[in-house]
């Protein structure tokens, strides 16, 4: 076993089949502090011998026989290791932790050096442009928006970070995030949790592309949605799903519990909505302006991005099937 000093802690090894009773414990403790104490840290013995008396197992015992009273007790011997504090001074300590984690920083770069493709050494012909198998390699999210153009793609709306486009006669519209946030983890979080298609946009798949890289973006396809709440508000300005956000807006952002109810008496599950996902996003920077809540043709409310900036930690790449795997779990 082994007792560290620094912790006053004591564990057993991988291996170590006996395990010794609390008592025996504190006892192997007390020689331990007794030894240090005696001999100070710097001269102490790295392993000691600690003799412990048998104690008979009482309970496997009949109540009417006493526990026996031999002058001539024994002993058990327990190995224990001392594991002592570093006592190098402070600046070789940070030395010894610097060059460690240089080693495993090290250590990582090149096992992503070895998982990483190897079409450019196959391949010397291979255009900047194009991967192996053909496929195009996309700069950034720019590049993929004028080829989505000049596929026939029409541009439905632009944020500060994305773009959405449609193909005329279909009803769904592929999102491009120009800079990376954590959007992807927002309608994850709300396929998982049951709001995808209700208070959140139903997403059918997505891709990350330049991870790592320059020019990092995202492409997701979604169901298209009618118009913004704040466009909304310049027609029917005491419209429910105007009233509805502004409702959510003020219970999510400034907490007032009467903008809840208010809010769920006009949708229903709408508190428990904003409630789970201010849990979920906790400290995170919320973008909720008018812009950001829209309505589908039904009329319904949907919160469409509200959380800025931010890594995602989403996968690279989901499908229709990984979706609905993801919302059936």
């Amino acid at each position: 076993m082994v007792y560290n000093v620094a912790n006053r802690a004591l564990r057993y090894d991988a291996g170590q089949s006996v395990v010794l009773s609390r008592a025996e414990e504190q006892d192997v403790k007390r020689e331990c502090e007794r030894h240090l104490q005696g001999r100070g840290s710097r001269r102490a013995d790295r392993v000691l011998h600690v003799r412990l008396p048998l104690r008979p197992a009482m309970a496997a015992m009949p109540h009417w026989l006493d526990a026996p009273k031999s002058p001539n007790v024994r002993f058990k011997l327990a190995e224990v290791r001392l594991e002592l504090a570093d006592q190098r001074p402070a600046e070789r300590r940070m030395v010894a932790a610097f060059n460690n984690f240089m080693r495993d920083k090290v250590r990582l770069e090149q096992m992503d050096m070895m998982r990483a493709p190897t079409w450019f050494a196959e391949r010397g012909h291979v255009t900047p442009n194009r991967i192996a198998g053909g496929r195009r390699r996309w700069k950034d999210g720019h590049h993929f928006a004028d080829a989505l153009k000049r596929r026939g793609y029409v541009v439905l709306g632009a944020g500060y970070f994305s773009t959405v486009f449609k193909k005329p006669g279909s009803d769904r519209v592929v999102k491009v995030c120009h800079r990376p946030d954590n959007w992807l983890d927002y309608v994850l979080w709300a396929t998982k949790a049951g709001y995808a298609g209700t208070f959140a946009p139903r997403i059918f798949s997505y891709r990350r592309y330049n991870q790592g890289r320059d020019g990092e973006f995202y492409v997701a396809v979604m169901e298209e949605l009618a118009e913004t709440v704040d466009r909304l508000s310049c027609r029917v300005s005491d419209g429910r799903a105007v009233r509805a956000a502004a409702h959510l807006r003020s219970y999510i952002n400034i907490n007032h519990d009467q903008d809840g109810v208010a809010a769920d008496r006009l949708f229903a599950g709408a508190l428990r909505f904003a409630m789970e996902f201010r849990i979920e996003f906790r400290g995170a920077n919320f973008d909720l302006h008018m812009g950001n809540w829209m309505v589908r043709f039904d009329g319904s409310l949907v919160c469409t991005d509200p959380v800025s900036h931010g890594r995602s930690t989403a996968p690279a790449r989901m499908r229709t099937s990984d979706l609905l795997a993801l919302q059936a779990a």
